[in-house]
């Protein structure tokens, strides 16, 4: 019995030692989270005591950058739309007065930067070429139309000039053309067709922009052919290096 009490007296004074040292081991973190809470209470006392015209000074600043962004946004924007604006207008204006680009053209070259000019030119002349088929076909098509009702309403074979489809197109009620799509023009239907013989004899091929010129085969035309011409009086060619233009032959 004896062995047996002594090691039951043991385990209790271990567990009581333990015990201790577990207090004490709350105690060290219990006074260490004090003392940080002490040093926060100080910082935050210290900021506190901070002259009153210094916060002053950085709420004024804080107030003055807010007021600054709330300007700057809008006048930023604004001013970026009037610098694509302007650049828009002078790209227009540099495309209409090339001659301006003389003067400048050795200092391109020597700078290196006249390549990438010509390669942009060559884009805008592309886009603007087909900017400019995509207007005048409405008018080719609409001048097809007329010309496969021409021989319905009475015409029996196609017409010989554009005068003969106007006269039967207005007699008849199907003429379909309202104004010339790169001039504007619209008093006269002269100003948006013409026979193509009458535009390969003339000497003023600008007089010819933006009309839709018919070529019929034959004296007793069964076929026919539709031409155009550029905002210069040229006639418009496809990809293939060919005069675009719309037929029914097949």
């Amino acid at each position: 019995m004896l062995p047996v009490f002594r090691l039951k007296r043991r385990s209790k004074d271990h567990f009581r030692v333990r015990l201790r040292e577990i207090a004490k081991e709350r105690q060290v973190a219990l006074a260490k989270m004090q003392a940080e809470a002490r040093q926060s209470e100080q910082g935050y006392s210290e900021l506190c005591k901070q002259p009153r015209w210094l916060a002053l000074l950085l709420l004024g600043i804080r107030y003055l950058l807010f007021g600054l962004d709330r300007f700057l946004r809008p006048l930023l924007a604004l001013s970026t739309l009037l610098a694509g604006v302007c650049l828009v207008f002078l790209g227009f204006y540099i495309q209409n007065n090339p001659q301006l680009l003389k003067p400048a053209e050795r200092t391109l070259t020597e700078l290196g930067i006249q390549g990438y000019l010509n390669k942009v030119q060559k884009l805008g002349s592309l886009v603007t070429r087909n900017a400019e088929l995509t207007m005048v076909r409405d008018n080719m098509e609409r001048t097809r139309l007329m010309l496969e009702a021409y021989p319905v309403e009475g015409g029996h074979v196609y017409p010989l000039t554009v005068d003969m489809l106007y006269n039967q197109a207005v007699s008849k009620g199907f003429w379909n053309l309202s104004r010339n799509p790169l001039t504007g023009s619209y008093k006269s239907y002269r100003d948006m067709l013409a026979n193509y013989q009458d535009y390969e004899f003339s000497g003023d091929k600008l007089s010819f922009r933006g009309k839709v010129l018919y070529l019929p085969a034959g004296h007793q035309p069964s076929t026919y052919r539709l031409y155009v011409c550029d905002n210069e009086g040229k006639l418009i060619y496809n990809k293939a290096g060919e005069p675009f233009y719309l037929t029914n032959e097949k």
